[in-house]
Order: C-alpha cells, then structure tokens, then sequence
C-alpha cells in the first residue's frame, strides 16, 4: 500500500491507499486475531443511508461478514478496530493498544498507535503491518517452516524451474533445427532432455502440491491451537 501525505497528521497516525477491497482488511484482522497475534477489543461499524449517522458494534467475525456481505438498503462507510498487539506470543493480551480505521468510500487504512513506542514495539508493529497486507503471511512462514522440516523439496522446487526453463530453450532449438533440416526428424538431442525436463517438473508440481497441503494443515492446527487456549483463558 502507498502511504498517503496528509498534512498535520497526528505523530503516531500513518494513512495508506488500500491495494485491495476495504473489507478484506477486516477479514484479515480477524484472521490476525485467529492466529493469536492480536487482541480484538472493540469493532465499530459505520451503517446506514448516510455516513455518520449509522455506528453499531460489531461482536464478531461472522456479524462483520453479515455486514459487508447481506446488508440490504444501506451502505458500509467505515470500520473501526481497536486492537492490542501482542509482543509476547506466549502471554495473552500483553502488548500495546493500536487502532486500524478502514474507510470504505475513500478506500483508505488509517493505522493509529502511540507515538511514544520504543524499538521493540515499532518492530512488532511493522510485523503487523506485513500481516495485514500480506494476504499470504501466514502461509509463506509455514510454507518455509514445513520446507525446513522436509529436506530437499526447495531444492527439488529450484531444480522442477531450471528443468521447466531447459525444456522451453530445448523445445525452441527442436523447433530451429526441424525448421533448417525438415527431414532430420526427432532425435535423441530433443527427445531425451525434453522426456527428463517434462519428468522433473510434474515430480516438482507434486511435491509442491503436497508441500502447501502440509502447511495448510498445519495452519489449521495452529489456528485451532490457539482459539483453544484463548476459549481456555477467558478472553472470549
């Protein structure tokens, strides 16, 4: 997203033009929220016929979903979050409060903490920043931590491109030489490193297939991992 230059913006205040949908923002949030790196404290939505005139709460993922997705005769202006962003993984609700405001019409994301944070802070914030645009975060981090675990499949993924790439170059010198020498025929030149590069690629597509397959999974794990202790906790 492309920060927007407002003049006399409050310090701890950044505004950015949205790259995508507003509401996916919100969605993203209550994803965010699902992994157990936020805290949602409070929603508020801005419905009606007229902007202003029209704020209620909003208590969970699902009535969010309803909103943008089955409100007939009124419009979404705005959204606004108010979250706590954990720094520690391990301690539940411990971290500092921020506020994300989505304005619907003008396609902007306000995004709102103290302006006072030390380092460590600003450096959870930035992660969180890449969470809420990012609309593969999660998914590239387990992607990486499933690649580590299972030897050999990035190689296998860098060997399955190169291979893709030498059977286009072997595919376009076939095409020259068939071209100069029509009577020349298939040969062993192009046959056998087309049959090999062909062989590579889809063992490569298989088990990049397998390998999104485990990290979903363990996506979901961790997903579920985390409502549980929260439920357990008490903060729902």
């Amino acid at each position: 997203m492309d920060r927007v230059r407002i003049d006399n913006e409050p310090r701890g205040s950044a505004t950015y033009y949205m790259a995508e949908s507003p509401h996916v923002y919100g969605e993203r949030i209550y994803e965010i929220e699902k992994m157990g790196d936020v805290s949602i404290t409070s929603v508020q939505a801005d419905v009606g016929k007229s902007k202003g005139n029209g704020w209620r709460d909003v208590r969970s993922a699902e009535e969010y979903h309803d909103l943008i997705w089955k409100t007939i005769g009124e419009e979404v202006f705005a959204c606004i979050f108010d979250l706590i962003i954990h720094t520690d993984a391990e301690a539940a609700r411990e971290g500092f409060q921020a506020t994300v405001k989505l304005d619907f019409i003008s396609k902007r994301l306000t995004l709102q903490v103290d302006p006072s944070l030390g380092a460590d802070d600003k450096k959870q914030l930035a992660d969180f920043y890449d969470m809420l645009t990012d609309e593969d975060y999660y998914m590239e981090q387990i992607i990486d931590e499933v690649g580590e675990e299972l030897v050999g499949i990035k190689r296998l993924s860098i060997v399955g491109k190169a291979a893709f790439a030498a059977l286009i170059v072997i595919l376009i010198l076939g095409t020259i030489l068939s071209d100069n020498y029509p009577d020349a025929g298939p040969n062993l030149f192009t046959i056998v490193p087309g049959a090999i590069s062909i062989i590579i690629s889809i063992i490569d597509g298989i088990h990049q297939y397998l390998l999104k397959r485990a990290a979903q999974k363990k996506l979901d794990e961790l997903s579920m991992k985390t409502n549980s202790s929260a439920e357990t906790n008490g903060y729902f």
